[in-house]
């Protein structure tokens, strides 16, 4: 059996012709007179083209799932933090930042959604007098604390430094590296993949966690001691 390949825009792909098909019908038009063959033989050999067509398997090309696109939420809209809960009315919204202004009492900003195996990215912006992080893997979301979940500081002033910004807080301290934060625009990446923890703040290393004990949870984000934090393109990126 021979192969022919069609390429055309209505037959896409392999088609499989059997020479031996088409030679049998080539005998068979010899009994016919010149004038008529032309035509005969142009119909039988397109019939045949197009019934081994429509025999023809349609190919399906497989996906590897790992070349699937990871989903993406975007944890702050541009107007308003609804996918959080608040412990008052600290926090504000103002045009896709999340801003705890000066003043007021201390506050928790708690995810509604648990999440795990995921890639958390976010903008942040602190003055010097602000205690503030970003707590992960929290088991009860009544129940922020460093001991409930994982606590990245954000504290450049912290009054014992081996618990300085980027370090976690009673699990991983001092950070890998000391980075400020004051004043400025910062990026905080958290990856947690199973029971591993890694966290760069401004593209540096300051924290890794292998073995924990903690794989999932709500997220929150914290001001204490009354001053300014700012947080903004809050994007979760599953793994």
């Amino acid at each position: 059996m021979g192969v022919i390949l069609i390429r055309s825009k209505s037959l896409r792909g392999k088609v499989t012709i059997d020479l031996e098909l088409v030679y049998s019908f080539l005998l068979f038009i010899k009994n016919f007179t010149t004038s008529s063959k032309p035509a005969l033989f142009g119909f039988l050999l397109l019939s045949i083209v197009l019934l081994s067509a429509c025999a023809q398997k349609p190919h399906k090309q497989a996906t590897d799932p790992s070349e699937a696109p990871k989903q993406i939420t975007l944890l702050i809209s541009a107007d308003s933090f609804e996918n959080w809960e608040a412990t008052n009315d600290v926090w504000v919204s103002d045009d896709g930042v999340i801003v705890a202004k000066k003043g007021g009492d201390d506050s928790i900003l708690v995810s509604k959604n648990v999440y795990e195996n995921y890639r958390l990215s976010l903008d942040f912006w602190v003055d010097k007098d602000v205690n503030s992080g970003v707590f992960v893997h929290c088991n009860n979301a009544d129940k922020i604390t460093p001991f409930d979940c994982y606590e990245v500081n954000i504290w450049d002033d912290h009054p014992n430094q081996e618990f300085r910004t980027g370090s976690v807080v009673a699990v991983f301290t001092p950070p890998l590296a000391r980075v400020s934060s004051v004043g400025q625009w910062n990026t905080m990446v958290i990856e947690a993949s199973d029971n591993e923890l890694s966290v760069y703040v401004n593209g540096t290393l300051t924290a890794e966690i292998a073995g924990g004990e903690r794989r999932s949870g709500f997220i929150a984000l914290q001001r204490f001691n009354g001053g300014e934090v700012r947080f903004r393109s809050l994007q979760l990126k599953a793994l």
